[in-house]
């Protein structure tokens, strides 16, 4: 597995380019003083039809529309990219030409699913279907080399899979997202590749039980006092997802991540009292293990689903002229955290960005409303919104997007967990819909610059390499951002939506070239766009 340290840029191999989740390639070829010149190679359309007529091998069954949400992998001058129907694609980066298909052999309801990220370890590709079980697919074939089932428990019952394994030596280390109104626990787990058996799991919600949960052992560990009855007594608990990709740190034997919300916008927040840990969650574990080693909550008894997902980044960042490595996450209440990775303790205070007018608990700590709900009202930012994609790091910056999305919310009579009762209904306003990216001086924690989207931004993750600061938003536009100043040197109309983030690497010949995933829209397939240099 290529390092953190050593790779070259030649390849793609990892989600955010290495183990530490940067989005960031060393490669220069491509850069700013030439990316205006990059022009179109080739098109690819990512469907199973078409990779049957140009004599790749196809998957077994025709698919439906989904989006692609993966950053295209790359190596030795193949690409690789996956769909929502648990579908990778292969195609060569030289030609364009499709290479092979392997469609998951997944079923009935699970047969969709959104599929963030794959991974190269050892060799094999890796991918987590929607229903959790774990292939690795030889890039030259794609053949199905290795099959793991069993990584969560329950026969993976309310679990939806989400990220390919992060790699400890030959520990794959993944979490799963759960759906709303579903008893599933966030969980993350280890699977030995070599044994093909689960080595330890760790939950970031107590069992779905009625009755006190004591829950806030390990409260210490944090940023959280100890709350007599977290999660209150009902079985009303679950949710505290772990769909972020997780950033290893191999010499130090730490693995990072970020957990998701409590589901509290669909119910009474009082029957849950508590901060409900460990939702909203930077989390820090023993890989060896599963031994939690700090936790830090950003948002104590989340009402409005501002969760941490996509990835956190490990860095070493300069602060005062000394070097600290750090734990970097945003959240979607529009907030940025550098936390110390030993200590888990804020290296300065959160940084906003983007467009807020609804702090609710953010940021107060032990000071939140803990019986808190989500009442009628108008709230932003609105479920789904904030800082809605992966971050990058680079050049002692912290790149970030973050969405304006002001919701309107009304009581409605319904049923929760097939119980009857009055939940919260979320709506969007009509009010103006934009983005920002924004780039943070990770030594001082203030906005060095921020740019404007007319329109929305999410899923695609920044990337930065050559000096450029890439980002696709939902309108299709690719944006090329000159990283240290925030000026847009060059932006290309591409069609579709942006779901899924660039990635730079080179074909068989050498040539280096800008690879960006594009979802279709309105019945067009979605597509694999290569750019390059003439």
């Amino acid at each position: 597995m290529a390092s953190h340290s050593k790779a070259d840029g030649r390849n793609w191999e990892h989600p955010y380019f290495d183990d530490f989740n940067s989005a960031f390639s060393p490669q220069t070829t491509i850069n700013r003083d030439n990316v205006r010149s990059l022009e179109l190679k080739w098109t690819c359309d990512l469907t199973p039809a078409n990779f049957q007529k140009k004599g790749g091998k196809s998957a077994p069954r025709t698919s439906r529309p989904s989006r692609v949400q993966t950053i295209a992998l790359v190596l030795d001058g193949n690409a690789f990219v996956a769909d929502g129907n648990n579908i990778v694609y292969s195609v060569d980066v030289e030609t364009g030409s499709p290479r092979w298909t392997f469609a998951a052999p997944v079923e009935g309801k699970n047969a969709f699913g959104l599929v963030h990220t794959l991974n190269f370890h050892g060799g094999l590709l890796y991918l987590v279907s929607s229903n959790c079980i774990l292939y690795g697919l030889d890039p030259k074939s794609g053949a199905l080399r290795f099959k793991m089932g069993g990584i969560f428990p329950d026969g993976a019952k309310g679990y939806s899979g989400r990220t390919a394994p992060s790699f400890f030596h030959e520990m794959g280390i993944t979490g799963a997202a759960t759906p709303y109104e579903v008893t599933a626990r966030g969980c993350v787990a280890s699977c030995d590749i070599s044994t093909k058996k689960v080595g330890w799991r760790w939950f970031s919600v107590p069992p779905a039980v009625k009755g006190a949960k004591n829950w806030d052992v390990e409260a210490h560990k944090g940023n959280i006092k100890a709350y007599k009855d977290d999660w209150g007594k009902t079985e009303f608990s679950g949710r505290g997802s772990v769909w972020s990709q997780p950033a290893v740190d191999e010499e130090a034997q730490r693995v990072y991540f970020g957990t998701g919300d409590p589901d509290l916008f669909m119910l009474e927040g009082s029957m849950v009292p508590g901060p409900l840990l460990y939702t909203d969650c930077l989390v820090s574990l023993d890989p060896n293990t599963g031994e939690m080693l700090w936790y830090y909550q950003t948002t104590p008894h989340d009402v409005v689903s501002w969760d941490i997902g996509w990835n956190t980044i490990l860095a070493d960042i300069e602060v005062d002229g000394a070097k600290r490595r750090v734990a970097i996450a945003g959240t979607k209440g529009n907030h940025v955290y550098v936390i110390d990775a030993k200590t888990g303790k804020p290296v300065y205070a959160p940084v906003r960005v983007g467009h807020s007018t609804t702090p609710l608990n953010v940021n107060l700590g032990n000071n939140a409303d803990m019986t808190s709900s989500l009442g009628p009202g108008v709230y932003c930012p609105g479920h789904g919104g904030g800082i809605n994609s992966g971050l990058a790091f680079a050049y002692n910056h912290v790149y970030a997007s973050s969405q304006r999305v002001e919701q309107r919310a009304e009581w409605q009579q319904g049923k929760y967990r097939g119980k009857p009762m009055k939940t919260i209904k979320l709506t969007n306003t009509d009010s103006p819909q934009y983005s920002t990216i924004s780039a943070i001086d990770a030594g001082r924690g203030e906005i060095r610059w921020s740019f404007f989207i007319p329109n929305l931004y999410q899923g695609a993750a920044l990337v930065v390499s050559g000096g450029v600061l890439y980002g696709t938003d939902r309108k299709g536009i690719l944006y090329m951002l000159d990283a240290i100043s925030g000026q847009l040197i060059r932006s290309e109309a591409l069609g579709g939506a942006g779901s899924a983030g660039v990635s730079i690497a080179a074909a068989k010949g050498g040539e280096m070239r800008l690879l960006v995933p594009l979802s279709g829209t309105e019945g067009s397939p979605n597509k694999l766009l290569c750019f390059g240099l003439p």
